[in-house]
């Protein structure tokens, strides 16, 4: 898991499995970013997401005080973030 950062916005690129074993890391990424920052979150490579990882973002939703995108899931992923109705708390883009 990597952080891309300028003025404005924060992506958050995640590894492929997004899992319980990668909340700390998660947490870290943003926790010491400004809250008014645009927070992106990249699933691009994740294969793998846990319930756990589904509750560090509604966390990270709680902690942000501007929309938070979900960018480039995929596959099984991009199903399961319908599924929990993702699309309907944050911004998905492909």
């Amino acid at each position: 898991m990597h952080v891309i950062e300028d003025e404005s916005e924060v992506v958050i690129v995640l590894p492929a499995e997004f899992t319980f074993d990668s909340h700390q890391s998660f947490r870290s990424a943003y926790m010491v970013k400004s809250k008014q920052l645009n927070f992106v979150v990249d699933f691009s490579q994740v294969t793998l997401v846990d319930s756990s990882a589904l509750g560090a973002l509604l966390i990270l939703k709680e902690y942000a005080n501007s929309p938070v995108t979900l960018r480039g899931a995929q596959g099984s992923v991009s199903k399961i973030l319908k599924m929990a109705h993702f699309d309907t708390l944050f911004t998905v883009e492909p």
